[in-house]
């Protein structure tokens, strides 16, 4: 949780995003994570915008948003955990799931290529 803005406990954090499909949070005040690159460049540069349909974020009300994990922390982007990720505690479980959501975006991309394409 990011304490600049969630003041409640992990047990509230965890009702308040119970149910809901969520990436993790990124980019925000006083929360940027990983080393020297991403702190000043990326993600410490990077400001969500009106347009991303954040209303709670872009209307000043951020502690709802402060209640969501780090996006490192839930990220499965690749082929081994790394060591900010909490969301898959043991490698097989991590492995399994990046195969899984390889396999169903190389699924969904091929699909909307083949729309595209007429067949």
């Amino acid at each position: 949780m990011n304490p600049t803005y969630w003041k409640k406990g992990k047990a509230e954090a965890a009702g308040a995003l119970a149910g809901k499909l969520i990436s993790g949070r990124y980019a925000q005040e006083n929360d940027t994570q990983g080393g020297l690159i991403d702190k000043l460049f990326l993600e410490g540069a990077t400001e969500i915008p009106a347009s991303a349909g954040l209303p709670s974020w872009t209307h000043g009300d951020r502690s709802f948003l402060g209640a969501l994990p780090h996006r490192n922390e839930i990220a499965v982007d690749e082929a081994t955990r790394g060591s900010a990720h909490r969301l898959y505690t043991d490698d097989a479980t991590y492995v399994r799931q990046f195969r899984l959501r390889k396999n169903t975006a190389v699924l969904h991309v091929r699909g909307a290529f083949q729309g595209a394409l007429g067949g």
